[in-house]
């Protein structure tokens, strides 16, 4: 998306190309907040569930995001897209870097990949993945706006991030239902642990 910035700012608002450049880097200061904030939200949704859960804070992040993209799709207002572009840097920034690295993390604490040598190749695979994303997006965001313009391409881009959420609800539903079979079975070995105390004072 960053790369979009600088030429929707030059062909539709008319701002000159170091200015455009120099806001677009908004975009960049809200990457290295974003990621800061979603790194800290995921420890703490992980702390809660007892378990590494990331899910909650991708599909969050990646639903408000689609607020300052839309305001870049519909605004006129430069102001106001200036801001836009740095909450756009927190929102999608923010779970492509933190969150990347940290399910890297789990990976390799996980008990099935104890002892094996799987945990960079997954890294590698989740990586080579967004390259192959990135290149293909870049190729469709150079025809749409010869087609149809920049503001076609802020569409596509919240196409894009629908779908991006509506398939992290899966994994969201997922991770949910495994929170809830750990606390049940930590209630049910809490009450086995004591009815058996109980029963060691009857005696």
């Amino acid at each position: 998306e960053i790369l979009c910035v600088p030429g929707l700012l030059q062909y539709s608002f008319s701002v000159d190309k170091s200015l455009s450049s120099l806001m677009a880097t908004r975009f960049d200061l809200g990457f290295i907040c974003g990621a800061i904030l979603a790194g800290l939200l995921s420890d703490v949704t992980t702390h809660w569930a007892g378990m590494p859960m990331r899910s909650p804070v991708v599909s969050g992040f990646l639903l408000f995001s689609l607020i300052p993209m839309g305001v870049m799709r519909f605004s006129t207002n430069p102001d106001v897209i200036k801001w836009a572009i740095f909450c756009c840097g927190i929102l999608q920034g923010g779970p492509a870097d933190a969150l990347t690295s940290a399910v890297s993390v789990d990976l390799g604490k996980h008990p099935r990949l104890q002892g094996q040598r799987a945990v960079s190749t997954v890294a590698g695979i989740i990586d080579g993945t967004g390259a192959v994303g990135a290149a293909l997006g870049q190729y469709l965001v150079g025809m749409l706006s010869d087609v149809y313009g920049w503001k076609s391409v802020f569409l596509f881009l919240l196409i894009c991030l629908a779908s991006a959420f509506a398939l992290s609800l899966l994994r969201l539903f997922k991770e949910l239902a495994e929170v809830r079979q750990l606390r049940a079975k930590e209630f049910v070995d809490e009450s086995e642990s004591s009815d058996s105390e109980q029963a060691n004072e009857l005696e």
